[in-house]
């Protein structure tokens, strides 16, 4: 059976390489099956009456690092069998309406869902497990961090809300002479709300990476940060090395679980640092490709599997 399978994503210009996006192998491994694949942009969504539409390209083929596409064409979603959400944040407002509109495109498998993208906020959802977060507060008042960084006994990690691949992360100590200044910088000047943690030593040793669909590991890596960096971000210059999920994770994935799912939150990657887990991500988690590249695996043919069985599932029911 040939599926339409779309993919909302950022403009393939910003990649680096095809072969390195975890969207772009799941693209292929589409393609490689005979499915009729998608893409577009949050920008070419739109809304009439309660039918969602796009303004789609259809992926021809791949010529060396990058996609043939046809000329663009509105097409309502509920065309579509699957639909990925795969645009990295920022979480913006446009972003924030792209999922009222995608609220829309039923019957089609969307991933993640829409509702649950928009109540995950990938730094603060952690706080719903609280037994397996470290210590965290939320502000935007530069005093109320510094109390919490005592609380810390001196050492916290300050991350933006809206943000990923360690953009804008802040590692600060209590004897910092900067520490006003870099305080009223990250929450400009009491305006912005963002997410403190009790720093993890353990970071040192690296971040684990675990990718989950509907609730059960898929496979998992290990980031480890630079030497002159605390950010364990590939896009930071960390290392990725192989890892194994310990007892200590399957049990952190089976109590996500049912959560997780419930929410529509199929896909998803899970950072631990230590035995904490430290954000939960679910706008584009990524990892494929290095995880592939380290278990001599090929985990997107196990993600296509289960959008071929969902949406079969929900053909029969339907």
């Amino acid at each position: 059976m040939s599926l339409n399978i779309a993919f909302i994503m950022d403009p393939f210009e910003k990649l680096d390489s095809i072969d390195e996006d975890t969207s772009c192998c799941l693209i292929m491994e589409c393609l490689g099956r005979g499915h009729k694949v998608y893409y577009l942009q949050i920008k070419d969504l739109e809304l009439q009456a309660n039918e969602a539409r796009g303004k789609v390209r259809q992926i021809s083929e791949r010529k060396k690092d990058k996609f043939i596409m046809n000329d663009p064409e509105m097409l309502s979603l509920d065309t579509f069998h699957a639909i990925f959400i795969r645009k990295d944040p920022p979480f913006d407002l446009d972003y924030l309406y792209a999922t009222y509109i995608l609220e829309y495109a039923s019957p089609a498998l969307v991933i993640n869902s829409p509702r649950g993208i928009r109540d995950a906020n990938e730094k603060l959802y952690i706080l719903n497990f609280p037994e397996f977060a470290p210590r965290c507060f939320v502000s935007k008042d530069p005093r109320q961090l510094k109390k919490f960084l005592r609380e810390v006994d001196g050492q916290m990690v300050v991350k933006p809300l809206n943000s990923c691949s360690g953009k804008g992360i802040l590692y600060l100590r209590g004897e910092d002479i900067n520490l006003n200044s870099l305080l009223e910088t990250a929450t400009e000047e009491g305006e912005r709300f963002v997410i403190a943690q009790e720093f993890l030593p353990q970071v040192k040793e690296g971040d684990k990476r675990i990718l989950l669909l509907e609730g059960k590991p898929l496979g998992a890596m290990c980031r480890v940060p630079p030497a002159n960096d605390y950010r364990a971000n590939i896009h930071r210059g960390a290392k990725y090395v192989q890892t194994k999920i310990t007892a200590q994770d399957e049990k952190l994935c089976q109590h996500l679980s049912s959560r997780l799912i419930k929410e529509g939150i199929y896909f998803a990657g899970l950072d631990i640092i230590g035995e904490k887990i430290v954000e939960i991500n679910v706008t584009s988690p990524a990892g494929i490709p290095e995880i592939n590249h380290l278990q001599k695996t090929c985990l997107e043919k196990v993600v296509i599997d289960w959008v071929e069985k969902k949406v079969t599932l929900c053909s029969t029911f339907s």
